[in-house]
C-alpha cells in the first residue's frame, strides 16, 4: 500500500471534527477527491474543505474511528497518533455513544455471569414488575414512579442504536 497523506485531528466535538493535512496545503485536486468520498457517506451531513489551509471539516453522526477507518479504506489519509477508543481533548465521543457502549458492556457481562440466562432487559423487566406489584399493594396507583422514566430512557437509547 502506498503511503497515505497524514492528517491530525485539531478539533472535535460531538458531531463536528476538523482534520489538518500539513503536507497537502494548496492541493485542490486532493481536497476535491476527499470531499467527493465523504459526501457519499450517510453519516456525514456536511463536508467543508479548504485547500489553502489544508483542512477538512466534517459535520457527522458517526464515531470518529468509523470516519478514520473509511478514510484509510478509501486510501484518502491516515490520522497521526490516533488510537481507537482513545479519549483526548481533540476527540470527544457523543454522550449517547458512551452510554450505549457502557450498557452494551454491562449487558454482555451480565449474560456471561448468568450463563446466558439473564440480560439487562430481563433484569429490568423483573425489577419493574416486582416494584409495580409492591406499589400497587401500597396503594400508589396515581402517578408513574421513577423506574418508569428509567425504563423509557433505556429503551429509547437502545432503539436509537438499532
Amino acid at each position: 500500500m502506498a503511503d497515505l497523506p497524514s492528517a491530525r485531528i485539531v478539533h472535535s466535538t460531538g458531531n463536528r471534527i476538523r482534520f489538518r493535512f500539513p503536507g497537502m496545503k494548496g492541493n485542490q485536486a486532493y481536497f476535491h477527491a476527499v470531499r467527493q468520498h465523504f459526501d457519499k457517506l450517510d453519516d456525514v451531513e456536511r463536508v467543508e474543505v479548504n485547500p489553502a489551509t489544508g483542512s477538512l471539516l466534517l459535520m457527522h453522526r458517526s464515531r470518529i474511528d468509523r470516519l478514520t477507518d473509511f478514510a484509510r479504506e478509501k486510501q484518502l489519509f491516515q490520522v497521526e497518533d490516533y488510537k481507537e477508543g482513545a479519549s483526548s481533548k481533540r476527540e470527544r465521543r457523543p454522550i449517547m455513544d458512551c452510554l450505549y457502549d457502557g450498557l452494551a458492556k454491562a449487558n454482555s457481562k451480565t449474560r456471561e455471569l448468568t450463563g446466558g440466562e439473564l440480560d439487562l432487559t430481563g433484569i429490568t423487566v423483573i425489577f419493574l414488575i416486582s416494584s409495580s406489584v409492591y406499589q400497587i399493594a401500597k396503594g400508589n396507583v396515581a402517578l408513574p414512579q421513577w423506574h418508569t422514566g428509567l425504563w423509557y430512557a433505556i429503551n429509547t437509547l437502545i432503539a436509537a442504536k438499532r
